[in-house]
């Protein structure tokens, strides 16, 4: 059996992360690791039917998509922003490049469409609204 996997999560049925992981590099007490160092590690676990790789994938996908889609990063720029070594890295993961059993191969380019008959509508009013509230 290989110690290597590659394994594709799709977001919004339309977004995919595919990563390589090599589990020698990596094992089941890292995966909860990773997993338990957010809130919420029970209730991921349970989504993912007790798979902790799939909860952690799953996980890091979101993750992957939210940097992408604010920095504009293609497939390599979104890796590289887990690299502790070379001044980035995100709080919680490891390195993205393989050398800790994880790597992003392949971020699928996000788009916002726009449908090209969008409407707009536009009315007067008397002064600028309040600022939004906080939803916490």
């Amino acid at each position: 059996m290989s110690n290597f996997e590659k394994i594709t999560v799709t977001c919004n049925e339309s977004f995919d992360v595919t990563f390589a992981i090599d589990h020698s590099k990596i094992n089941d007490e890292q995966w909860h690791e990773i997993n338990s160092f957010w809130s919420d590690a029970d209730y991921r676990l349970d989504e993912a039917k007790g798979d902790v790789v799939k909860a952690v994938l799953v996980m890091l996908a979101q993750q992957c998509m939210q940097i992408q889609v604010s920095n504009d990063f293609n497939s390599r720029g979104v890796m590289c922003a887990f690299d502790w070594d070379d001044g980035e890295g995100v709080e919680g993961w490891p390195k993205m490049d393989g050398s800790k059993g994880i790597l992003i191969q392949h971020c699928q380019p996000f788009e916002f469409e726009v449908d090209p008959d969008v409407d707009v509508s536009c009315k007067p009013i008397d002064k600028m609204p309040d600022l939004p509230q906080a939803n916490w």
